[in-house]
């Protein structure tokens, strides 16, 4: 039985290392790119989640939701799917996007696609240098060099590639994902064997393709860690709640026993459980500030969720642990709409941090993305009876046609976005 055990031990050793875990989230770009990613890694796992239309708040969300520890290398191949005069929804995602990576390396790319309302993509790309410049363990792909070099790689639409350019944009990626430390176990170019089967020499070993641009490591500086400790007893302490007319809610304090500021976490889109936050109310106690997370209420609009922020912010504000005048509204994309109307004269609230947050109103930002879809999908035709829809939306007296401009300038507290 010895012998047998050590056997069995010995060719667990001569298994080698398990293969790495790719996880690749974005949009239609990354559906094409995906399945060369994966054939050009050979024996890597690959889980791509990609959707055609995605912008890159919803591909940062996704992200969040479904990084793992088995995870090595993050792909977040997203932001050709917002609006270029809004850079800073991109620079957020790709933060946000880091943050999710943690220490596993991050691959991200610059963007290619024509001018919308002439702006171009210039400022998107410049988020993306600027991020990478400024973050430990981040690899570029430069699609938008390679494109340039090659103008052929793109289709007619000057966004999606043709069947080559998925090809190339695929061997791309799985260029910067083997600049992390992983990849190459595939029969792709530089395997010990050609197409015949023969093995090749030295001598006769295929040159690198030149026409691939490789992978930029750019200037770095250390990120710092956001890891927790394992044990949070000693970090936070946790206390429930209930918030205006009976929603539930959850106090996170530090557990140091003195008066520090307080945090609201509002809530974007559709999320509407406080569970939501609770990675940043844990990240945020760590550093000694308190989080109040609160269930939003089911139906309601703008004016009612602005209500119930109101009533988080005098409950937070009144609570010994919390400093005079140390009550924040963080409200992330719709949830900084709510923000701007719960702070303008409310004096329980002393600032404001709204993540990207939108000069458009919901009917504006709807038709652009219904618009931009029916690009992709070629039935451009249908731009018209979708201008005449929403326009018809933003000129009513709805959630829709809510301008975030007007709130905003009656904002008078300091706000960070």
């Amino acid at each position: 039985m010895r012998s047998v055990l050590l056997c069995a031990f010995g060719l667990f050793l001569a298994a080698g290392p398990a293969h790495a875990r790719v996880l690749v989230v974005g949009d239609s770009l990354a559906v094409g790119s995906g399945p060369h990613l994966r054939s050009a890694l050979g024996g890597e796992e690959v889980e791509v989640n990609a959707r055609t239309g995605r912008p890159s708040p919803q591909a940062a969300s996704i992200l969040e939701g479904l990084v793992s520890d088995e995870d090595e290398v993050v792909v977040f191949d997203a932001g050709t799917n917002d609006d270029p005069s809004r850079p800073g929804v991109l620079r957020s995602s790709l933060r946000r996007a880091g943050d999710a990576a943690g220490d596993r390396c991050l691959v991200i790319a610059t963007l290619v696609r024509p001018a919308l309302n002439g702006v171009s993509v210039a400022g998107m790309n410049r988020a993306v240098e600027s991020f990478a410049g400024g973050n430990e363990g981040v690899e570029v792909v430069d699609w938008a060099a390679a494109v340039k070099e090659d103008p052929g790689l793109v289709s007619g639409d000057g966004v999606h590639p043709d069947a080559a350019g998925y090809r190339k944009r695929g061997e791309l990626f799985a260029g910067a994902v083997a600049a992390c430390g992983v990849g190459g176990g595939g029969g792709g170019k530089g395997s010990d064997d050609d197409d015949t089967g023969t093995a090749t020499t030295d001598d006769d070993q295929v040159a690198p393709d030149d026409s691939i641009p490789a992978p930029r490591r750019a200037r770095r500086r250390p990120r710092r860690s956001r890891k927790l400790p394992s044990d949070l007893s000693g970090v936070l302490v946790t206390e429930p709640v209930r918030v205006g007319d009976g929603l539930a809610g959850e106090l996170v304090l530090p557990a140091e026993d003195k008066p520090g500021p307080g945090v609201v976490f509002l809530h974007d889109g559709d999320t509407t459980s406080r569970e939501a936050g609770r990675a940043e109310a844990e990240q945020l106690a760590a550093r000694g500030v308190a989080t109040l997370l609160y269930d939003r209420r089911k139906g309601g609009g703008y004016r009612d969720w602005a209500g119930d922020a109101r009533a988080a912010a005098s409950l937070l504000a009144k609570r010994p642990e919390i400093r005079k005048g140390g009550v924040a509204l963080w409200g992330p994309g719709d949830g900084a709409d709510v923000a701007a109307l719960a702070a303008a004269g409310n004096p329980d609230v002393g600032a404001v941090v709204a993540a990207s947050p939108s000069g458009l109103s919901p009917a504006s930002r709807e038709e652009w993305r219904v618009r931009r879809a029916l690009e992709e999908a070629g039935a451009g035709a249908g731009d018209a009876a979708v201008s005449q829809l929403y326009g018809f939306l933003a000129a009513g007296d709805s959630d829709e046609a809510f301008d975030p401009v007007e709130k905003w300038r009656k904002v008078a507290q300091p706000v960070m976005a």
